[in-house]
């Protein structure tokens, strides 16, 4: 069977949870089929669009260059003509039994269009809430929770990710304030209050027409989808109260990772317990909330290792730093995945600080697959997978006194952490969920035997 796998990102350039993940499906599924990536890649050395051929592992990867140079508009967030047309060619030469979307972010929506209009059947995972956020996370700009699409706030959300002169027709007041001259201030003040009162509800009107349309495009963009999948029953049951696919249209199938990496693995000892935070040094990820916690422990009890990567926001981390109170707090930096293994041997305790709502994440599979415990929020998946694996103790969603708790139970009781550690149950391997998703395939090229 021919497999193309489109993916955001592919390591070793990209790091992230999907981009690992999905580097560990390809190499399961190549084991017994021709499997074909499609992916985007960050070069400033390369002009835009160009394209990079790699076959590496078994795997036959094609490198889209995407710089996201700026203006970038809203629109051209989800959509984009240019890989548009190199993805329809791609399909041309390729010919794939099926096209498995893991993710479209810095790529273009409507790839998924063009596979199913050409006829290839087509796979969707849900991993994040990006078909319905544009932001991915489902957190406003100020980090709150946010239920639904919220009109000129999934704007104010976007432009902080993104420079604001990408917006000239639906620019925040102050930046609009920022490009009027003192002297004109000074001399209509009265006609640019009414400019002012203009823009705002023009900036309104856009703002929500933005939004509904970017809606309604995905909607229709996840209609055309053959099987779609969530490795989490909380996403299921989000995106379809969302409005964007019907609840029995998404299938659940629940991760696997290469649980063998992790067998056996023996900790070191220490005279302190030992809590670690893995994955990438984001706000989304909760790390403020966690060092908060933290701080107020008592001292020579316990230490904190922060293994991820800062270098997406040096802003966050150096906060992070900032509020870092407490002795035995410690930043490692970025990790390989090859030497996740080895870090868990001094690893006693990991923590999910998270603040939104989280598929997974993978890290916490990992943690479980080497015999470590975890604490972790009482909600989406970290819940489920506590609840499905054992293993762990969890606490009020975005609490941190309730986080400091859950820390503090395990630092006045040790024992607690081997009781946690022999319930854990066995973590579904990367094999067995290949299998599954092979079966899926199967079935979409055979639809007479759904």
């Amino acid at each position: 069977m021919k497999i193309v796998l489109v993916v955001h990102g592919f390591p070793p350039y990209s790091l992230a949870g999907v981009e690992l993940y999905t580097y560990a499906l390809a190499k399961e599924l190549a084991k017994k089929h021709e499997v074909f990536v499609f992916t985007r890649l960050s070069d400033r050395s390369k002009e835009d669009y160009s394209i990079i051929q790699e076959n590496r592992n078994g795997l036959k990867i094609t490198q889209i260059v995407n710089n996201l140079l700026p203006p970038l508009s809203f629109v051209g967030s989800y959509q984009n003509a240019e890989i548009d047309k190199v993805f329809s060619r791609y399909l041309d030469e390729v010919k794939p039994d099926v096209v498995h979307f893991q993710h479209c972010y810095l790529l273009s929506a409507n790839l998924i269009s063009i596979a199913h209009q050409a006829g290839y059947p087509t796979v969707l995972t849900l991993h994040d809430y990006w078909y319905a956020c544009p932001s991915i996370t489902m957190l406003s700009a100020d980090g709150k929770l946010c239920s639904q699409n919220a009109g000129l706030d999934c704007l104010k959300c976007f432009y902080s990710q993104h420079p604001p002169e990408a917006a000239p027709t639906n620019l925040p007041i102050p930046q609009i304030i920022k490009k009027i001259t003192p002297v004109l201030l000074k001399q209509n003040i009265k006609r640019l209050i009414s400019v002012l009162n203009g823009a705002n509800r023009r900036n309104l009107q856009e703002g929500k027409w933005f939004i509904q349309e970017r809606q309604q495009f995905m909607k229709e963009m996840l209609s055309q989808v053959d099987q779609i999948l969530t490795p989490s029953d909380f996403m299921k049951k989000k995106y379809a109260s969302l409005g964007l696919i019907k609840v029995d249209a998404i299938k659940l199938v629940p991760y696997g990772i290469i649980t063998d990496e992790y067998a056996g693995i023996s900790k070191i000892e220490s005279p302190r317990v030992r809590f670690g935070f893995f994955g990438s040094v984001l706000k989304h990820k909760g790390l403020h909330l966690l060092i908060k916690a933290f701080n107020e422990l008592p001292r020579e009890t316990a230490e904190l290792h922060i293994h991820g990567d800062y270098s997406f926001d040096p802003v966050y981390y150096r906060q992070c730093k900032k509020i870092s109170k407490h002795p035995f707090i410690f930043f490692h930096g970025a990790y390989s995945p090859k030497d996740l293994a080895n870090i868990f041997k001094s690893i006693d305790t990991t923590v999910i600080s998270s603040i939104c709502w989280e598929t997974g994440p993978l890290t916490l599979l990992e943690s479980l697959a080497s015999k470590t415990p975890a604490i972790v929020p009482d909600t989406s998946g970290p819940r489920e997978i506590i609840e499905k694996y054992r293993g762990g103790l969890m606490y009020a969603f975005r609490d941190v006194d309730s986080l400091r708790q859950r820390l503090q139970e395990i630092i006045k009781n040790p024992d607690k952490i081997n009781d946690l550690t022999l319930s854990i149950r066995p973590v579904r391997n990367q094999t067995d969920q290949a299998q599954e998703i092979i079966e899926i395939y199967e079935k979409i090229n055979h639809p007479g035997e759904l």
